[in-house]
């Protein structure tokens, strides 16, 4: 089995600007060019599983490896970042639906 780890493209936790959320952030359009490169990239692997974590820039780039590959994404809700620093914040199971109806998580991945 091979199994891929892939980080999440620049986003605006990193490279701050005006306007833009830093806790859990979108991608910048730097990021956006990134994962498009690594999604061309990675687009001839056969992927039996396509995880991310529910941050917001994790399945940004989950998606477009999966616009790529042809594999579905499921959403891990129990991988996140864990800090001790305030101001960290997950969208949660709903709110993770409502900013991205496509990407699943299959009932064992599920947080309880």
């Amino acid at each position: 089995m091979l199994v891929y780890l892939v980080r999440h493209g620049q986003s605006y936790n990193t490279h701050p600007e005006p306007d833009r959320p830093t806790v859990n952030p979108p991608l910048t359009p730097v990021g956006q060019a990134q994962v498009k490169l690594l999604a061309e990239r990675l687009g001839h692997l056969k992927v039996d599983r396509l995880l991310t974590s529910p941050m917001v820039r994790a399945v940004e780039t989950a998606n477009a490896i999966s616009a790529t590959t042809g594999r579905g994404v499921e959403v891990w809700f129990r991988c996140h970042e864990h800090r001790e620093t305030a101001g960290v914040r997950l969208l949660g199971r709903e709110g993770a639906r409502r900013a991205f109806p496509r990407p699943h998580a299959p009932a064992r991945l599920r947080a309880r």
